[in-house]
C-alpha cells in the first residue's frame, strides 16, 4: 500500500477514528468534545454546504451563547490543530478543514474512504446494480462486515447522529436480512449461523432473526443450542418488554423441535434425556404456554385423587398501587423469580404471567401452608428489595376439578 499515507480511513460505525498511514486521531486524541463532534460533522456532511448557522446549531445542539460564529471560528482552529496530529512533525500536514463559500467545510481533495459512504455504495449496487447472484452475495457481505456498531456511539444524544444511526441502522437491517435471505435458498446454514450471532450482538431483539437463527442450528445439527437459544429468548423478552414471543415463533420451535428429534427405540436414552432436562434445585420455572397445560393437567388429576393444589398470584406495584418504572420493574420481577423459584418446593412451577406478575402451582399443600408460603416469599422480597416504594401483594385459590 505505497499511498497509503495519501488517503484517510475514517470508520463512523462502532466509534469515530480517522487513520493515515500508522497514526489514528479518535476520542481520545482530543480533550475537547465540541472539537471532535464539529469533526465528525463535517465528515458526515462533507459532500454537502452547511451554513455556519446549521453548523453552530448542530455541533452545539440549539445552545445559545454570545458570538456564535466567532466561537465556531476558534473551535475550527483548534478542530486544524487536532488533525495535524495524523502527520509526523518531519512532514508537511494539510488543512482539512477549510473555509470556502462563507462557511467551513471538509477537504475533499485529500482522498477519503468512509465506512458509512462505502455501506451506502455498496447498499445502491445490491439493490439497483444488474449484478450476478453471487457478486450480491459477496456485497451483501461486505456491508455486514463494515458495520461496527452504532453510528458515533459517543456523540448519540445530538439530534443529528441520532436520525443518521436510525437511516444506517434501517440499511444494515435491511440488507442484512436479504444476506439471510439468499443464504437460506442456498442452504448455506453454517453461514446463517454466523451471521445471526453477530447481528443479534447489536440488536438483540429482531425475532426474525432469532428465527432464522433457530432455524439454522437445527440444520446444522445443533440441537442442544436450539433449545438453548429458544429459552434464552423468550426470558429476554420477558424481561426486556413483559410479553412473551408470538405465537408464530412458539408454534414454530413447537415444529422444530418435533421435526429434529430421530427415532429412539431404547427408552433408558430417552428418560436420560428427560431427567438432564429436569436436572436443578428449586422450583421448575417455565414459560405461561407450559404452566397452562400443567394447570390443566392438574386440574383434570384432581378429580381422580381429590389431592389440594393451590394457586398463587404475586403482583408487584408501587405504594400507591400505579406501574413502576421500566428499569424498576425489571430488576423487582427478577427478585421475585429468583426468590419463588428457590423458596418453594421442585414440585412446585412458576411462570410469569404479566409484566407485573408472576404465578404459582402449589400441589400437595393445605390452604394454611399455602398462606405460609406466600407469606414466607413476601418477606423475602421485602428485606432484599433496595426499593422501598415498591410492594409485593400475593392471592391464593384452591384449583376447581374438571369434571371429565
Amino acid at each position: 500500500m505505497e499511498n497509503d499515507n495519501n488517503r484517510l480511513y475514517i470508520q463512523m460505525l462502532g466509534e469515530f477514528s480517522i487513520r493515515r498511514g500508522d497514526r489514528t486521531l479518535n476520542g481520545e486524541s482530543s480533550r475537547s468534545k465540541k472539537v471532535m463532534n464539529l469533526i465528525e460533522f463535517l465528515v458526515a456532511n462533507r459532500n454537502v454546504t452547511v451554513s455556519q448557522e446549521k453548523l453552530v446549531e448542530s455541533v452545539w445542539d440549539g445552545e445559545e451563547f454570545d458570538n456564535p460564529l466567532n466561537t465556531l471560528k476558534n473551535m475550527a482552529y483548534r478542530a486544524r490543530n487536532v488533525l495535524k496530529s495524523l502527520w509526523a512533525d518531519d512532514e508537511q500536514s494539510v488543512d482539512l478543514i477549510k473555509y470556502e463559500g462563507n462557511t467551513y467545510v471538509w477537504n475533499n481533495a485529500v482522498e477519503c474512504v468512509v465506512d458509512t459512504e462505502e455501506m451506502e455504495l455498496l447498499s445502491e449496487e445490491v439493490e439497483h446494480g444488474q449484478i450476478e447472484r453471487s457478486d450480491k452475495i459477496e456485497k451483501l457481505n461486505k456491508i455486514f462486515n463494515l458495520y461496527k456498531g452504532e453510528f458515533l456511539p459517543k456523540s448519540s444524544f445530538y439530534e443529528w447522529v441520532i436520525h443518521l444511526n436510525a437511516y444506517y441502522h434501517s440499511l444494515y437491517t435491511k440488507n442484512t436480512k436479504l444476506l439471510l435471505k439468499m443464504l437460506r435458498e442456498d442452504g448455506r446454514f453454517g453461514d446463517i449461523v454466523t451471521v445471526c450471532e453477530k447481528y443479534n450482538c447489536f440488536y438483540a431483539y429482531d425475532e426474525d432473526v432469532h428465527v432464522m437463527l433457530l432455524e439454522a442450528y437445527a440444520k446444522t445439527s445443533r440441537l442442544q443450542k436450539v433449545t438453548e437459544h429458544y429459552q434464552h429468548i423468550e426470558e429476554l423478552f420477558f424481561e426486556e418488554f413483559g410479553v412473551g414471543l408470538s405465537e408464530e415463533t412458539v408454534k414454530f420451535y413447537r415444529e422444530l423441535t418435533k421435526s429434529v428429534h430421530n427415532v429412539e427405540y431404547d427408552i433408558r436414552n430417552i428418560q436420560t434425556d428427560l431427567i438432564e432436562a429436569v436436572l436443578g434445585r428449586g422450583a421448575f420455572f417455565c414459560d405461561y404456554d407450559i404452566f397452562k397445560n400443567i394447570y390443566r393437567l392438574q386440574s383434570r388429576m384432581l378429580q381422580r385423587n381429590g389431592a389440594s393444589v393451590y394457586f398463587a398470584l404475586f403482583t408487584i406495584s408501587d405504594i400507591g398501587g400505579g406501574m413502576p418504572d421500566k428499569e424498576v420493574i425489571k430488576r423487582s420481577i427478577m427478585l421475585l423469580k429468583n426468590i419463588m423459584v428457590d423458596s418453594l418446593r421442585m414440585s412446585d412451577v412458576v411462570s410469569k404471567y404479566s409484566t407485573l406478575q408472576l404465578v404459582a402451582l402449589l400441589p400437595y399443600t393445605s390452604y394454611e401452608n399455602g398462606q405460609k408460603v406466600c407469606a414466607r416469599i413476601e418477606e423475602r422480597f421485602r428485606s432484599k428489595n433496595k426499593n422501598f416504594k415498591i410492594k409485593l401483594v400475593s392471592r391464593l385459590q384452591a384449583i376447581e376439578p374438571v369434571e371429565i
